[in-house]
């Protein structure tokens, strides 16, 4: 049976029942961006211009990312990762937009600091404070002053101070306590999750570093990471709990947070891990025979099909 292709009034009437009415120019709009594909005339002698089967799922979509974010850039990068058609060169401008935006945040508390207005201290002491609206959750019991130089070691990551956060790497295990990884006087899921490969992260994110990485990128290595990250984010809150189960306990709080972020992460995590993991496959330099294997491996059947054998009773 043929799947149906919605017209203009189609996708318009869904807007409506989503209850985020648009108007046709929008629609145009978000098809020039790549967010939408194009409609084609259909044949006969009724012709008219119909959109492929899909597109109607595929606005479900957009509208859903359009209630999170208001960044065009970062929503294409969602559709991108939960498989709709989104041209790779769109996924590439999109991603060098969010490393400007990111640089110029950076630049924007670096010039602070050296205002005086602001440094990266300051920052990690705000943020250690934080409850409720805090970036990372309270998942252990942690002193504020150890909470503090580990906001200030992801601070100096993130910014791309990669000197001062190579000063401060005596914090790793704060950060890790910070994370849920180390809990009471062992070491706890730290073993598992050392968090010892950060450094680097945030130069990879300004535009010099990632802008040459997505030129060299190829179509097979950004498929790859597409859907390694849509692995991710499927397995990850059905697994979670299977993994840490043997920790129930000291567990407890990060399966959770698993299972309710990665079930629905921001579109800024899923930009900020394609560039991160373009870049560490890269550094990898794979032929073409090992990117079909891996290839081979995450496609959405192998996955699925994995997944079910290790959630499975043995």
């Amino acid at each position: 049976m043929q799947e149906r292709r919605p017209s203009t009034q189609d996708l318009l009437e869904l807007a409506e029942h989503e209850r985020q009415p648009v108007k046709a120019a929008t629609l145009s709009s978000w098809r020039q961006r790549g967010l939408l594909p194009r409609p084609r005339r259909s044949p006969g002698a009724r012709s008219r211009y119909l959109y492929p089967p899909g597109t109607d799922h595929q606005l479900r979509r957009l509208l859903y990312w359009r209630a999170r974010c208001e960044r065009l850039y970062l929503i294409a990068v969602a559709l991108w990762v939960e498989g709709f058609p989104i041209r790779q060169g769109v996924i590439r401008g999109a991603l060098v937009e969010f490393t400007v935006a990111w640089g110029k945040g950076a630049e924007q508390i670096l010039s602070d600091q050296a205002e005086g207005e602001l440094s990266p201290e300051a920052l990690a002491r705000t943020l250690a404070r934080q409850r409720s609206r805090a970036p990372i959750p309270r998942l252990s019991r942690m002193r504020l002053a150890d909470r503090e130089r580990a906001y200030a070691y992801l601070v100096d990551v993130m910014l791309g101070l990669e000197e001062e956060a190579a000063c401060r790497s005596q914090d790793l295990p704060h950060v890790q306590r910070l994370f849920g990884f180390r809990r009471g006087h062992d070491g706890g899921l730290a073993d598992q999750f050392p968090l010892d490969d950060l450094e680097g992260l945030g130069q990879e994110l300004l535009p010099s570093s990632a802008k040459p990485i997505l030129a060299r990128a190829s179509g097979a290595e950004m498929e790859l990471v597409r859907r390694g990250i849509a692995a991710m984010v499927n397995w990850l809150p059905r697994l979670g709990p299977a993994i840490l189960a043997d920790e129930p306990v000291k567990a407890l709080d990060l399966v959770a947070l698993i299972r309710d972020f990665f079930a629905d992460p921001p579109a800024e995590v899923l930009a900020l891990l394609a560039i991160a993991w373009l870049s560490s496959l890269q550094a990898k330099n794979p032929n073409q025979a090992e990117l079909r294997t891996h290839l081979e491996a995450l496609s959405p059947a192998a996955v699925e099909h994995e997944l079910s054998a290790l959630l499975s009773p043995s």
